[in-house]
């Protein structure tokens, strides 16, 4: 049972954060229909039935009235390379905003600090046959959480970094 719930903790929550307007207005169902540059992040499969190049870029305020320092930004580009696939790119920031560092003994202000995640990914795609496509994104990612300065007993950043693939089909 221990084994299970070490392998049970979370990372890379933030890579569930939908990127693009149409799909939020379709309930996140983009995996069937990835077909422009967001197709680097839902599907890169997609991308292989892609023509000439696109760059897709959005920015929103996460949680606004929340907090108003917690910002979602992603940028997307893909590339026809006609007969050879295409080529995708996909980068994903979430600054979390500024933390104010307080002490044990009191609500006093000791330290502020930001914390971030982002993730930065690859993607290929090529044509098996007039209609199916395969796709492969191989992404970075990584969270940061706070610095030793703030944490006790630590020496080292709390930082987490991890390689994800993603594979697709389409």
């Amino acid at each position: 049972m221990v084994f299970l719930a070490e392998w049970s903790i979370p990372g890379g929550v933030f890579l569930l954060i939908a990127p693009g307007a149409r799909a939020g207005g379709m309930g996140e169902a983009q995996v069937a229909l990835a077909n422009d540059a967001y197709a680097a992040y839902w599907n890169p499969a997609g991308l292989a039935f892609t023509d000439g190049q696109e760059i897709a870029a959005m920015h929103m305020n996460w949680l606004p009235g929340l907090a108003d320092d917690i910002a979602y930004d992603f940028l997307a580009y893909r590339r026809s390379l006609g007969a050879h696939g295409a080529l995708g790119f996909h980068g994903i920031y979430l600054s979390l905003g500024e933390v104010v560092h307080t002490g044990p003994s009191g609500p006093e202000p000791l330290d502020k600090f930001t914390s971030y995640m982002w993730s930065t990914g690859v993607s290929y795609a090529r044509n098996l046959s007039s209609n199916l496509s395969i796709g492969l994104t191989v992404k970075y990612f990584q969270q940061f959480l706070a610095p030793a300065r703030v944490l006790e007993e630590e020496t080292v950043d709390s930082v987490s970094g991890n390689i994800a693939l993603d594979i697709g089909l389409f």
